[in-house]
C-alpha cells in the first residue's frame, strides 16, 4: 500500500454494550441499556494504545477512535441513542444513523492526517 501511495486506516472500537436485543431498551430510558464509559474507555483505550503502537511502524498506517465520539469524555455513561434515536442495530454494531453521525469526525480525521485533501487542493 505505502509503494502505491495508499493509507490503511484502521477504526478502533465502537462503545459496547451488554443487551441481548436492542428491542429490550428504551430510547427514553437512559439507564436501561447504557454502560458506565470508565470501564469501556479504559479497555478501548488499551486497544487503540496497542494499534498505535503498529502504526508508528508504517507511516501509511491511520488509527480512528470512534468512541469519543460516540461517548465524549467526560460523560458517565455510554447509550445506544442519542436525542431518541438509536445508533446501534445490536450491542456492538452501528445502524445507518450511527455510523453517519461519524462521518463527521472520520473526514476530519482524514483531512487533518493528509490521507484525503480538500476539493480543489
Amino acid at each position: 500500500l505505502s509503494l502505491r501511495g495508499a493509507f490503511l486506516l484502521v477504526v478502533g472500537p465502537v462503545p459496547m454494550f451488554t443487551f441481548e436485543d436492542i428491542r429490550q431498551c428504551g430510547v427514553d430510558d437512559k439507564q436501561l441499556c447504557s454502560v458506565a464509559r470508565g470501564a469501556r474507555a479504559k479497555a478501548t483505550g488499551l486497544i487503540i494504545a496497542d494499534l498505535k503502537a503498529v502504526a508508528a511502524r508504517h507511516d501509511n498506517m491511520l488509527i480512528f477512535d470512534p468512541f469519543s465520539v460516540l461517548c465524549p469524555v467526560g460523560s458517565e455513561r455510554c447509550d445506544p441513542s442519542i436525542k431518541g434515536v438509536f445508533m446501534y442495530r445490536d450491542r456492538d454494531h452501528l445502524n445507518v444513523y450511527g455510523a453517519k453521525l461519524l462521518a463527521p469526525a472520520l473526514i476530519d480525521f482524514l483531512r487533518r492526517s493528509g490521507a484525503v485533501r480538500p476539493p480543489g487542493v
